[in-house]
């Protein structure tokens, strides 16, 4: 499988999206679940879909 890094999220910092990105590789990359191509992209997905939900809690601290 090869790594696909979702876009950054303009509203989040640099070390934000990182940590996130290593977070995704530690985790889910290099899990059994990587083998399973459509549970993968799920959870990329919706990793890509929490960055936004991130960028507006951070805009009400």
């Amino acid at each position: 499988m090869t790594e696909e890094k979702a876009p950054q999220t303009s509203a989040l910092s640099n070390a934000i999206e990182q940590e996130i990105e290593r977070w995704f590789v530690e985790t889910i990359h290099n899990s059994q679940v990587s083998r399973a191509t459509e549970i993968y992209n799920h959870i990329r997905e919706a990793v890509g879909q929490l960055k936004p939900r991130l960028v507006a809690l951070i805009g009400e601290l």
